[in-house]
C-alpha cells in the first residue's frame, strides 16, 4: 500500500504543506530542499503500527532527506520517533 500525497498551499505561513494518507492515518508535512518534517499526525487505529508503517514508507519516498518531526505530545508520539529516529526538539512531556 502506498501513501496518497496531497500538496496544499497555506498562504499564513508563506508556503505549502503537504496532506498525506495511508491507512488510518493522517499526517501533515512540509519539505525542505534536504529535510522532510512531520507536522500534525492522526491515527484512527492507534497500537496497529500505522503510524510507524507510513514513517518507514516517508523515508522510502524521501530519500535522501532527514525526517524531522514537531515535538512529540504524548509518550507514544515519543516512543514511535525515537524507534523510528525521527529527530525532533527536546521538550519535557
Amino acid at each position: 500500500m502506498k501513501i496518497n500525497y496531497q500538496k496544499s498551499k497555506f498562504p499564513m505561513i508563506g508556503g505549502e504543506l503537504t496532506e498525506a494518507r495511508y491507512k488510518g492515518v493522517f499526517m501533515t508535512l512540509a519539505e525542505g530542499a534536504d529535510w522532510v518534517s512531520i507536522y500534525s499526525v492522526d491515527s484512527m487505529n492507534q497500537g496497529k503500527g500505522e503510524v510507524q508503517e507510513m514513517i518507514d514508507l516517508i523515508k522510502k519516498d524521501y530519500v535522501g532527506k532527514k525526517v524531522y518531526g514537531s515535538v512529540p505530545m504524548n509518550k507514544v508520539m515519543k516512543h514511535i520517533f525515537d524507534k523510528k529516529e525521527v529527530a525532533y526538539a527536546e521538550e519535557s512531556i
